[in-house]
């Protein structure tokens, strides 16, 4: 009985961590520290805190289901506190995407997990907050306004980059990852910085995006498919 308890362990604890093989559904929860770094001279950039929440669609293949491919939906707030030099303000800037990666998975047979690919973002609602207060004319207030729409306008609709990260995933269906996405698109539509009368210089240069996530996950039919795998090996054992 011992014999068969320690084969069981030896044996069939693997089988949690590897059945994975075809499709399931998911969701991902998590934090992010962003920036859009930029190219102007006199203004940098600061990383600022975001977040991500999405869909994330997997079809596990190969033996043991140890490669994959995800496709996800995930809405993420990325930006970034700019800071003038000459004018000692900090400026946020929050920028709202659904982005949708699209990576293939590595997996060992111990849960632990790398993946890469590309992705593709949408630019859905833009915000900037200036630390410059509002002026109490109503005729620089008008222009403080416009010099701000203008800014917000000047981010172009789409995103495009790779994502690269590291995670572990149970047989309960809870993981984590940890990612780091790299843009490559010029999301600023113009390298001159947006000006207007009275209020001096809004904006930056602004380059491409870069976050760097914290992921909470569950797969919900990964646990299922798990321990049948394991309930299979179980009656396999028992009959020799």
């Amino acid at each position: 009985m011992k014999g068969s308890l320690l084969v069981l362990l030896c044996t069939g604890l693997p089988a949690f961590a590897v059945a994975q093989k075809g499709f399931s559904l998911g969701f991902r929860l998590g934090v992010s520290y962003c920036n859009t770094p930029t190219n102007e001279w006199g203004t940098s950039t600061d990383w600022t805190p975001g977040g991500h929440a999405g869909l994330v669609a997997h079809y596990g293949f190969g033996k043991k289901g140890a490669l994959a491919t995800l496709v996800e939906a995930q809405f993420s707030l990325q930006g970034s506190r700019a800071s003038n030099e000459l004018a000692d303000d900090h400026d946020l800037v929050s920028l709202y995407y659904v982005n949708f990666p699209v990576l293939a998975r590595y997996r060992l047979r111990m849960g632990m997990f790398f993946e890469m690919g590309p992705y593709v973002g949408v630019l859905v609602s833009t915000n900037y907050h200036s630390a410059t207060p509002e002026p109490t004319d109503a005729g620089d207030r008008e222009a403080y306004q416009m010099g701000i729409d203008l800014f917000k306008n000047g981010f172009r609709p789409l995103d495009y980059g790779v994502t690269s990260g590291v995670g572990y995933l149970a047989v309960s269906g809870l993981g984590a990852s940890l990612r780091f996405n790299y843009g490559l698109a010029d999301i600023w539509s113009s390298a001159d910085a947006v000006a207007f009368e009275g209020l001096g210089t809004i904006d930056t240069g602004i380059t491409s995006n870069l976050a760097a996530q914290l992921s909470f996950i569950y797969m919900i039919k990964y646990h299922k498919d798990a321990h049948k795998g394991h309930f299979d090996h179980h009656r396999h054992v028992l009959k020799r």
